[in-house]
């Protein structure tokens, strides 16, 4: 079964050209979580950002001033590589 989605995503930590974002760890009963997926969402198609295995991510790159939004995933151990749900958060960068 596909493991729980990322909880209580949240941007600890923004300046004008990155943000941190942090959130709780996913569940999966069976085999554990491998990794979380980042990215970030837009109208065209969603950016991976990157994986990793901690509950947070620094995304920098980012322009001053401006409005993003970002999902967050979970992928468990098992063979077939089971995907969570995402998790959404909008944030807008310091000027």
């Amino acid at each position: 079964t596909a493991p729980s989605a990322p909880g209580n995503l949240v941007c600890s930590n923004k300046t004008s050209t990155s943000v941190t974002l942090t959130w709780n760890p996913s569940f999966d009963n069976f085999s554990g979580i491998k990794k979380y997926w980042v990215f970030r969402v837009a109208p065209e198609y969603d950016y991976w950002l990157g994986d990793t295995t901690t509950t947070s991510q620094v995304i920098s790159g980012l322009s001053p001033n401006t409005t993003y939004t970002f999902k967050v995933g979970a992928i468990d151990n098992g063979y077939d590589g089971n995907q969570s749900g995402f998790t959404y958060i909008t944030v807008t960068t310091n000027p």
